[in-house]
């Protein structure tokens, strides 16, 4: 009943409080006044984040669009105005890197026709069904995916060790793609594993053979 009030005032014009600030800087005013004890600056920082992250997660999250075949954000074009008037929130809708940091993020379109179609179960980027009960190309194009997947981590290790970020890391991170024609790390041999079975069991392996060759001479020259 505190929380309904709160929101009735801060968009009440005949509200008997007289409240100053954006329609959701209203709502957190009434929704601390009216709490149990004491908050502290930081917890009600903390708060007013996670509040507008649940918004914008509530208002935009990532769909898949029939019309286009690709995924999109949800009401995008049309962002609600009263939001809109907080500074912060608005910042965070403005930007595709932030947006894509609350809600998720924005695969290729490629990718979400197979997750939308039900070969690719997008939780864990598996097939859903045995590999000979899959298409080829699909099968195909997820070993591509992963093996991609695995250069970027690879890549991004390397960087952390020399402290320094390579262009093709950085320019991977402004699109929020991942390219399929990075090379192949040295250690890295060919993988014949069942593209339907989990890769938890290799991952460790593969992050072991990784550590080993950055350490080696031949590496860090």
């Amino acid at each position: 009943m505190h929380a309904r009030n709160a929101v009735d005032d801060a968009f009440s014009d005949e509200s008997k409080y007289t409240l100053q600030g954006t329609k959701l800087e209203k709502v957190w005013k009434g929704l601390f006044a009216r709490c149990y004890g004491t908050l502290s600056q930081e917890e009600k920082t903390n708060y007013r984040g996670n509040f507008i992250r649940a918004l914008v997660m509530f208002r935009h999250p990532v769909v898949f669009c029939p019309i286009s075949v690709k995924c999109v954000f949800a009401n995008i074009n049309s962002p609600d105005a009263i939001l809109m008037e907080y500074g912060p929130y608005a910042d965070i809708v403005k930007s595709n890197q932030s947006l894509q940091n609350v809600v998720g993020e924005i695969l290729n379109s490629e990718m979400v026709i197979y997750i939308a179609e039900g070969w690719i179960n997008p939780k864990v980027y598996e097939l859903r069904y045995e590999e000979q009960e899959t298409p080829g190309h699909i099968v195909d194009y997820l070993r591509r995916w992963k093996d991609a997947k695995a250069q970027k981590q690879f890549q991004m290790e390397c960087d952390l060790i020399n402290g320094t970020q390579s262009q093709q890391s950085q320019d991977a991170d402004r699109s929020g793609s991942v390219a399929f024609t990075s090379p192949t790390p040295p250690s890295a041999s060919k993988s014949t594993q069942n593209p339907s079975q989990s890769t938890t069991g290799t991952q460790g392996s593969r992050q072991s053979n990784v550590s080993a060759d950055i350490m080696s001479p031949e590496l860090l020259v």
